[in-house]
């Protein structure tokens, strides 16, 4: 069987001034790797110009291993009377002492430049076979007069191409993109950001365009070299524009090992945790785990992917426990889980979220759920030990030998129907609703009532108003006021748990139900519990015991 040829691929490249190195011997028998510190841009248009004469300078793979000892290198000023560049009758100082001069290496006419950073991933895709698809240099070219123009590396970009060239299939797909031109400077000073987002832009636009021309082939980075936030950005934007299935990395390239995709590292894991603890902190508990879904398979990132996938499933009201060897579930969690047998805990628990992301439409609906499921609980706990309220068949059932209070059965409008035996229908809705009340000794409960549907324009009003057709902007307005009007929710919001679990009428009626003097603190924890996960994954990091109970879909 003849041997599988690779399938072509990208390979994207940011370099910088110390990516392509002269070769220097001095007088006294050294070869160093010298980088050019002052006046390398006239050092690389020296380059560019044999470059466009047929005669470019040469890339040394197996130079840059032979010569590891560096030096800087300053060279003179042209408006210092300095003899022209390449002079050899007129070397250039290795140091301002003018102790030892130097030559640049040269085979015949060509000047012997390596690329250090490159010289592995250039030998092993020649070694292999791989061909090049299109390849992609990010560099810098700003004018001459500019702050930094002295110092360009203005030769990069084309000599780097040039020199994959020859790996690259018919037709050759060679790409310069210079995201820094003209008197740009990387930082945006003004939004006090490290990469403007003009340069971020054109990286973007041409990592996009990469894909779009080439939708199917696999994608190599090549991005040790350059400036810090510039390999940190195309890393982030690659993952945007490619599936993470496609992305390779230059490990893969330069060692041979398996090409699966590369995985996100310790930069993309901040920056992930950072989005994810803004969500967290206004109530987007869902959100956060979804932006966190890459690392979901990372035992690396299990201490705090886990727990806002837990935190996910109980707003989706989705928990339960089971065994999970990773990680040790937050003491907030825990105490959720075991209060799940309360109706009413999530809806409270979502409409504290919706208000503390501004979601207004959604805690209108939630927080009259909140009290329908209230009403439910408070019946529950107030029935007779050995009952059971089945809610999905809207059916209590008595204790054998028992009868419910004739209050609940008598009237046009009666709380309980008698089914059969000791099966009970309950009805907690308009008129018949009232029985329970009555039945039930709980003033907590009554002031909830009240609030919830006093008045023509009450929550309750604005609720039915809002799932049953679209309010509009002053209708939402009027809805919220009338929300907090009644005292369910805060003018202000002040922190988590202070939107709605810390109102007066909630609070007590969740002190009543739960017997806790503080129910506030099941929300408030949960987000401090996340918050310090994210901010500081060590803390969850100990492996707990294989059989410690932990949170999963189910």
């Amino acid at each position: 069987m003849p041997p599988r040829i690779p399938k072509p691929i990208l390979l994207v490249i940011t370099a910088g001034i110390t990516d392509l190195q002269p070769l220097v011997n001095t007088d006294d028998g050294r070869r160093l790797r010298a980088t050019i510190k002052r006046n390398n841009r006239l050092f690389h248009e020296a380059l560019l110009a044999a470059l466009r004469a047929g005669s470019p300078a040469r890339i040394s793979v197996d130079a840059a291993d032979e010569t590891r000892d560096e030096t800087d290198l300053n060279l003179p000023n042209p408006e210092d009377g300095a003899a022209p560049l390449f002079d050899p009758e007129r070397p250039l100082w290795l140091d301002a002492e003018q102790q030892h001069y130097i030559d640049f290496v040269r085979e015949g006419e060509a000047l012997v430049l390596v690329a250090p950073k490159l010289g592995n991933v250039w030998r092993r895709l020649k070694e292999t076979g791989t061909q090049l698809a299109a390849c992609l240099v990010f560099t810098t070219r700003r004018d001459a007069s500019s702050r930094f123009g002295p110092e360009e590396p203005v030769a990069l970009g084309p000599l780097l191409l040039d020199w994959f060239r020859p790996l690259c299939r018919e037709p050759v797909d060679l790409r310069v993109v210079e995201y820094l031109q003209g008197n740009e400077t990387m930082e945006d000073l003004e939004r006090r950001v490290s990469l403007s987002f003009t340069a971020a832009g054109r990286i973007e636009s041409a990592l996009r365009k990469l894909h779009l021309d080439h939708p199917e082939a696999d994608l190599m980075l090549a991005i040790n070299g350059g400036l810090p936030p510039v390999k940190d950005f195309v890393a982030a934007a690659v993952r945007l524009s490619f599936p993470a299935e496609r992305i390779g990395n230059t490990l893969h390239t330069v060692t041979g090992t398996d090409s699966g995709a590369a995985r996100p590292g310790p930069a993309e894991a901040a920056r992930v945790r950072r989005l994810a603890l803004w969500h967290v902190r206004h109530g987007g508990f869902v959100e956060a785990h979804a932006v966190a879904l890459e690392f979901h398979d990372d035992t690396e990132a299990a201490a705090w992917v886990r727990p806002l996938g837990y935190a996910a499933d109980l707003i989706n009201r989705n928990l339960g426990i089971r065994s999970d060897p990773h990680v040790q579930p937050p003491k907030s969690l825990r105490h959720l889980a075991e209060r799940q047998r309360y109706r009413c805990l999530i809806p409270a628990l979502r409409t504290e979220a919706a208000l503390q992301g501004g979601h207004w439409p959604e805690a209108i609906n939630w927080s009259v759920s909140f009290f329908d499921a209230f009403l439910l609980d408070a019946i529950e706990k107030c029935l007779p030990s050995g009952a059971r309220l089945q809610d999905r068949e809207r059916r209590i059932v008595w204790p054998a030998g028992l009868t419910p209070d004739a209050a609940l059965l008598r009237g046009d409008y009666p709380a309980l129907n008698h089914q059969w035996g000791n099966n009970y229908e309950y009805d907690t809705m308009g008129r018949s609703a009232g029985a329970w009340f009555s039945w039930i000794s709980s003033n907590e409960l009554r002031a909830l009532r009240e609030a919830i549907q006093a008045g023509e324009e009450s929550p309750r009003a604005y609720r039915n108003l809002n799932t049953h057709s679209r309010l509009r902007k002053d209708e939402l307005e009027k809805a919220c006021n009338a929300f907090r009007h009644a005292r369910l929710w805060a003018e202000t919001i002040d922190g988590p748990s202070t939107a709605f679990l810390s109102q007066p009428l909630v609070h007590d009626a969740l002190v009543w139900l739960l017997d806790d003097k503080d129910p506030a603190h099941l929300y408030r924890d949960l987000v401090q519990d996340l918050e310090g996960l994210l901010l500081d994954p060590e803390r969850g990091a100990t492996m707990p015991p294989a059989h410690s109970p932990a949170f999963v879909a189910t």
